[in-house]
């Protein structure tokens, strides 16, 4: 059948949801799944930046990714992980024998 498939024009998009759908679609969708424990999108942001830098995700990328433009808001993740900053201390001084 033709027209399956076609773009829309800029007149026929939905109209943006408010915060309030926004944060009710997002629990409802959440509801009943192992996932029903975040309590927001912030919450979500939050764990998504803080685990793409535990893992050793460049934080120019995460910057992208996120948004961030200050150093501040770098450092809300950083302080979540102090047992990587060790790791990462332990690769760097291992051959001078401060680290086991």
């Amino acid at each position: 059948p033709p027209n399956l498939v076609r773009s829309r024009t800029k007149s026929e998009l939905p109209e943006p949801l408010t915060k309030d759908q926004a944060t009710d679609f997002f629990k409802r969708t959440l509801r009943g799944s192992k996932w029903e424990v975040v309590k927001g999108f912030h919450t979500l942001r939050h764990s998504f930046a803080s685990i793409c830098a535990m893992k050793g995700t460049a934080q120019e990328i995460i910057d992208t990714w996120m948004g961030h433009q200050t150093q501040e808001m770098r450092e809300r993740y950083r302080h979540l992980f102090p047992e990587e900053s060790q790791k990462a201390a332990a690769i760097v001084f291992q051959d001078c024998g401060l680290f086991r």
